[in-house]
């Protein structure tokens, strides 16, 4: 492991740049462990903070750009030739498309916080030919703002990202959860608001007449 850790530190920037493209084309790398430790780096001065999110935010934009492409080009083909290579089955593809369908482009940026989504964002947004420029903004801000979580992160916590990188396993289930539960409810709130507020106007208009009755 401290060899590993020494490589890490003697080519820092390149690591972390190849980490995160390679993390969101889908292959199976923990970008949040190298982002940690690149912001426990700059907590120890061998790091530029600067640089560090400037590389997250460039690796992210390429990787993001390069899997909508990929999708783009090849289609819904590309998943059922080469899907199983990524664990991207036809079903979770399905699944994706549809979420991406309902939430709509604001929620989009949302999605590269959660795990076995946001590898498969750019090729889903791709094969159903959103278009570019509607994937692209909410996008680049997801990792951007992922880049910059994780890096500052670890520059916070310093000599604790250690234990913290040890126990987030056991909260990021319950911290998913809460994300979800607050998204779903966004996103209820956005299907059915003139309905919810008519509702609600019907109620008031009911409570009223029988304040007047009385």
């Amino acid at each position: 492991m401290a060899h590993w850790i020494s490589i890490f530190e003697q080519h820092s920037y390149s690591i972390l740049f190849a980490a995160i493209v390679l993390e969101l084309l889908a292959l199976p790398i923990s970008g949040e462990f190298f982002m940690g430790y690149a912001g426990y780096l700059v907590f120890q001065g061998k790091m530029s903070y600067f640089l560090s999110v400037l590389t997250v935010i460039g690796a992210g934009g390429i990787g993001i750009t390069a899997t909508y492409w990929l999708g783009r080009i090849g289609g819904y083909k590309l998943i059922e030739k080469y899907g199983r290579y990524i664990h991207l089955s036809p079903t979770k593809y399905n699944k994706i498309a549809a979420w991406m369908e309902r939430s709509g482009s604001k929620l989009l940026a949302f999605a590269y916080f959660f795990p076995g989504i946001r590898h498969f964002t750019g090729y889903v947004s791709g094969i159903s030919r959103i278009p570019f420029r509607t994937f692209i903004t909410p996008a680049y801000i997801g990792v951007s703002l992922r880049g910059l979580s994780f890096i500052t992160l670890g520059k916070v916590l310093g000599p604790q990202w250690h234990e913290f990188h040890k126990i987030a396993g056991r909260y990021l289930l319950i911290a998913i959860l809460v994300l979800s539960l607050f998204l779903g409810g966004l996103l209820i709130y956005k299907m059915y608001k003139y309905k919810m507020k008519n509702n609600l106007l019907k109620l008031i208009e009911y409570i009223s007449k029988s304040l007047f009755l009385f």
